[in-house]
């Protein structure tokens, strides 16, 4: 597992290579103005499409809750897909671009908790970068608890699949069951209908499995003419899958997957 870091740099602004920079002026997320999107939703929206990121987040602030909420989701990228971030984050967001007045959209334990970790986080005129960064620890700590206190784990896959590999699965059923898959935190695969087959994946932005790739892969040889590209996240077969083809198919993957040659 990648060990993941974050930096607290007061005097920092601009980005950095291999380094995630959240709200550091001209970062690699910034908020656009009070009607959004904001840098928190922008880098959550990425989460759920399945963007990869750099294991190193680097700060300047952490004045503001969008912060605290920005480094959980870099640390656990996995509460995503839980329906309590949602909420959460659209709250925090809200708050951080709207002010007290958004605090009227919100339920009374919403507006209290928001309150309660905002006044954890230190003033811009805090004595040190030491007691600002407790503070981000501290506050961090509090918005995962108060996501565990809501914790609905998922369901998990209403079917047995037949194969995984660094987050993609292979599996056949009558139907794709698509929701249940990526609320299980799996970034695509291989589903095998009666009729159908489809290649999938949460979005163009799944770096690990370019679809382009898999189509010149499968040019030639038993997978010729088997698929189609209906999308830039899904290949659609032309035809129901023979078990060869199935076979075939999660072998072509799994090598892009790998890195090896096919």
């Amino acid at each position: 597992m990648i060990e993941k870091t974050v930096n607290f740099f007061p005097e920092f602004t601009g980005t950095k290579p291999d380094s995630l920079c959240f709200r550091t002026g001209n970062g690699t997320f910034e908020d656009q103005g009070s009607l959004g999107p904001s840098a928190l939703c922008q880098f959550y929206d990425r989460l759920l499409l399945g963007q990869s990121f750099p294991s190193r987040l680097i700060l300047n602030q952490c004045y503001t809750l969008d912060v605290p909420m920005a480094y959980l989701l870099f640390r656990k990228p996995e509460l995503a897909v839980e329906p309590a971030t949602s909420q959460l984050v659209r709250n925090i967001d809200l708050y951080h671009r709207l002010g007290v007045v958004s605090l009227t959209a919100m339920s009374e334990h919403d507006r209290t908790f928001l309150g309660r970790v905002q006044g954890m986080l230190p003033s811009p005129l805090s004595d040190s970068p030491a007691s600002r960064i407790n503070a981000l620890y501290q506050t961090t700590a509090l918005l995962e608890e108060e996501l565990r206190l809501c914790y609905m784990a998922p369901e998990e896959l209403p079917f047995a699949h037949d194969k995984e590999l660094q987050g993609f699965i292979s599996y056949k059923t009558l139907t794709p069951h698509l929701v249940r898959v990526y609320e299980n935190f799996y970034q695509g695969g291989l589903w095998c209908g009666p009729e159908t087959a489809m290649i999938f994946k949460r979005s163009n932005l799944v770096e690990d499995l370019p679809l382009d790739k898999l189509m010149k892969s499968m040019e030639n040889g038993p997978l010729q003419g088997v698929w189609l590209q209906s999308d830039s996240s899904t290949l659609m077969s032309r035809q129901p899958l023979t078990e060869d083809h199935y076979e075939e198919t999660w072998r072509a993957m799994s090598a892009l997957l790998t890195g090896e040659d096919l």
